[in-house]
C-alpha cells in the first residue's frame, strides 16, 4: 500500500477513533451534522493588449466554468471535510488526483488535535502572502489570480497540534508530509520565460540529435545497427516533444518527505510563533553541465535515471519567527504582523552555481480601517535577500548560476497594496489590488467589482494590467502582454 493511501486510511480511522471516545465519555447526547454546498462558477476572459488581437482587432475570450462541492461532518471529537473540485485544470490537462481538492479528518482528544489525510496548512502570520508556509506547492497555472488558498495545491499529511493545559495561548504542532508536489508553473502565456528557455534549449538538443538519425543510411546491411539506433532517437525525441515530465525529477516518493515544527504563544499583547522546516524547494534548479550527457543519455537510451537528471529540488531547512500586534494609538493602532524566514540550502558557502545560495525572506505589513466609508487599507512588503551575492557575481561559472541576475541585484522587494470599500450592507465590494517591484520596475493591477444578487449569486467584473520597464530585467519577462478583462458569475448552494 502506498504511502498516500496509508494517509487517507489514517484519515479514516481518526473519525471512527474519535467517534469512539467520545461514545465512552461524552455526558451529554450530541447530534452530529453533515453538510453539503458548493460552489458553481463560469467566467468569460478577454486579452485586452493590442499584442493579442487578430488583423481586425478582435480580442481573444476564454470561457471557463467550474464547480466544487464541499461535504462536512461534525461530531462531538471529530470533524471530516471532503472537497472536490472540477474545472479546466483537474479535467482537461490531466491534473485528475486535484479533482479530490481536499481530504481531512480530525480528531479532538483533550489538549491534542490529529489531523490526516490530503489537506492545506498555512503557517505564518501574515496576510495571504508568507515566507513561513512551505508545505503546500503553489498553482500558477493561472499566475496570482486564484485566492491564496485557491492556488495552493493539497498534499498528504499528518499533523498533531498540542495545546498546553497551563497556558492556554502555548501551543506545539508537528507535521509531516510524505512526499512533495512542487510548484505548478504556468502553461501557455504564463509560461514562466526560464521554462521557455529550457524548452529551447531541449528542442535544439532534440532536434540536432533527429537531424543526425534522419541522416543516417537505414538500407546499407553494414548500417543495420545504425539504422536501429536512428530509429530509437527518432521514436525518443518524439516522445520527449509530448510529455517532458521525464526531464523532472520524480518527488513521489519518501526522499521528499517534508516534516517541520511550530510553537505559537503570547507574550502580554504580541502574538509570536517560532518554526523549522525541513524538506525541499518547490521549483527546480537548473544543473547546467550535466545536460548534454542528460540528453545524449536520454535520446539513445529513453529513460533517465534520478541522478542523470539535469534538474534538481534543492534540500532546504528554514528557520522562522512570525507575529502579530496593534500598535500604540500614536502610531494609529495598525494591525501589524511579520513573518522573518533564513532558507539554509547546501550551499551555505555560496560557491555551488548550481545550488541555490542561502537567503533571507520576510513579509511585513499591516491593515487599518480608514475613517473614509468602509474603507480598509492593507499595505505589506515582501523580500528575499540572497547571501554571498560576490560569490555569485565573480564565480568562474557565473552564466549558469541558479541565483544569477543581470545586473548583480541580489534583493528583491516588493510592495502589495490592497485597498477595499463596501455598500449596501457588504452586498457590493470593490478590491483594488496593486504590486510593484522595487528594483526591477516592474508593476501589476488587479482590480474588481462584485456584486451579489439573488442571495447566494455573485457577479464579478475584474481585470488585471501589468508593466515592466526592462523587459530583459523584469522579474515577469514575457507577460507584459497578459493583460485583461474578466466576468464571472458564481454560485453559492
Amino acid at each position: 500500500m502506498k504511502t498516500t493511501n496509508k494517509i487517507m486510511c489514517m484519515a479514516a480511522a481518526l473519525v471512527l477513533s474519535a467517534g469512539a471516545f467520545a461514545q465512552d465519555y461524552e455526558e451529554e447526547p450530541f447530534e452530529p451534522k453533515l453538510t453539503i454546498g458548493g460552489v458553481a462558477e463560469v467566467s468569460a476572459r478577454a486579452w485586452v493588449d493590442e499584442d493579442n488581437r487578430d488583423s481586425i482587432g478582435n480580442m481573444p475570450v476564454d470561457a471557463a466554468p467550474s464547480l466544487k462541492l464541499n461535504f462536512d461532518y461534525e461530531g462531538s471529537s471529530s470533524i471530516f471535510t471532503g472537497k472536490l473540485k472540477f474545472n479546466k485544470d483537474s479535467l482537461q490537462k490531466g491534473n485528475y488526483k486535484d479533482i479530490l481538492d481536499e481530504f481531512k479528518a480530525t480528531a479532538i482528544l483533550d489538549n491534542w488535535t490529529l489531523e490526516a489525510g490530503k489537506m492545506r496548512l498555512v503557517w505564518g502570520k501574515t496576510d495571504k502572502v508568507h515566507v513561513l508556509d512551505n508545505f503546500n506547492a503553489n498553482d500558477y497555472s493561472d499566475f496570482l489570480i486564484p485566492d491564496y488558498n485557491d492556488r495552493r495545491i493539497a498534499e498528504p499529511m499528518l499533523r498533531a497540534v498540542y495545546a498546553t493545559p497551563f497556558a492556554s495561548n502555548l501551543k506545539f504542532e508537528a507535521v509531516y508530509t510524505p512526499v512533495m508536489t512542487p510548484d505548478r508553473l504556468g502553461t501557455g502565456c504564463w509560461t514562466p520565460s526560464a521554462v521557455n528557455t529550457l524548452t529551447q534549449n531541449v528542442e535544439k538538443a532534440a532536434g540536432t540529435a533527429l537531424a543526425t538519425a534522419l541522416a543516417a543510411p537505414a538500407t546499407a546491411p553494414g548500417n543495420a545497427l545504425v539504422a536501429a539506433s536512428s530509429a530509437m532517437t527518432v521514436k525518443n525525441v518524439s516522445a520527449l516533444s509530448s510529455d517532458s515530465s521525464i526531464l523532472y525529477p520524480d518527488t513521489n516518493k519518501l526522499k521528499y518527505g517534508q516534516a517541520g515544527f511550530r510553537t505559537t504563544f503570547t507574550v502580554g499583547s504580541l502574538d509570536l510563533g517560532a518554526s523549522y522546516y525541513y524538506g525541499h524547494l518547490k521549483q527546480p534548479s537548473f544543473k547546467a553541465l550535466k545536460f548534454n550527457s542528460a540528453m545524449k543519455s536520454y535520446l539513445s537510451a529513453g529513460s533517465l535515471s534520478e541522478d542523470e537528471k539535469f534538474l534538481a529540488y534543492d534540500k532546504v531547512q528554514i528557520f522562522g519567527l512570525e507575529g502579530a500586534f496593534i500598535t500604540p494609538y500614536w502610531l494609529l493602532s495598525l494591525n501589524s504582523r511579520f513573518e522573518v524566514a533564513y532558507n539554509m540550502t547546501e550551499d551555505t558557502a555560496g560557491d555551488d552555481p548550481f545550488v541555490h545560495n542561502n537567503s533571507v525572506n520576510w513579509v511585513v505589513g499591516f491593515d487599518r480601517d480608514l475613517p473614509i466609508h468602509n474603507l480598509n487599507l492593507n499595505i505589506q512588503t515582501q523580500g528575499k535577500y540572497i547571501m554571498n551575492g560576490k560569490k555569485i557575481k565573480d564565480g568562474l561559472l557565473k552564466t549558469y548560476d541558479v541565483d544569477a541576475d543581470p545586473n548583480d541585484c541580489f534583493m528583491n522587494n516588493k510592495i502589495i497594496v490592497d485597498i477595499t470599500d463596501t455598500w449596501n450592507y457588504e452586498n457590493v465590494k470593490l478590491d483594488i489590488k496593486g504590486i510593484y517591484g522595487i528594483e526591477r520596475k516592474d508593476f501589476i493591477l488587479m482590480p474588481s467589482l462584485s456584486t451579489r444578487v439573488a442571495g447566494n449569486m455573485t457577479i464579478t467584473a475584474s481585470g488585471l494590467y501589468m508593466w515592466c520597464k526592462e523587459e530583459k530585467d523584469s522579474e515577469f519577462v514575457g507577460w507584459q502582454t497578459n493583460s485583461f478583462a474578466q466576468l464571472s458569475v458564481k454560485y453559492n448552494f
